[in-house]
């Protein structure tokens, strides 16, 4: 952007603002898959879910899970390190969709992966 500087040192308001970057693309983790579910006591059950890293030369520094419940509520339920391609989580009778989204240096937050629905 650019601005006007007048006698007297005022200066104008910012002009519009034009980019001159591409902007980065941040590929989210492919082929989320429901991996298998155990028993744990009576009826609960433990779902374990695993994913690919996302094809890119960029750093990818952890990943976020999120799980969505059948009224649409969406929370981020786990973290792992850039080398853990899993998470399990004990579900009981419920059934819930989840996704991964990967984190990169600066905070940057990928799209979501594909989901995956407990049945």
């Amino acid at each position: 952007y650019v601005t006007a500087v007048y006698e007297g040192d005022i200066e104008s308001v910012a002009s519009n603002t034009v980019s001159t970057g591409t902007p980065v693309p941040y590929p989210p983790p492919q082929n989320l898959v429901i991996d298998k579910y155990d028993p744990v006591e009576g009826d609960d059950r433990t779902v374990y879910l695993v994913w690919e890293a996302p094809s890119t030369e960029l750093e990818v520094i952890n990943y976020k899970i999120y799980r969505e419940d059948s009224v649409g509520t969406i929370i981020e339920v786990g973290m792992n390190e850039p080398d853990i391609l899993t998470y399990n989580e004990i579900i009981g009778l419920n059934n819930y969709t989840y996704y991964v989204t990967a984190i990169y240096i600066g905070e940057n937050e990928s799209d979501p992966s594909n989901t995956q629905t407990t049945e």
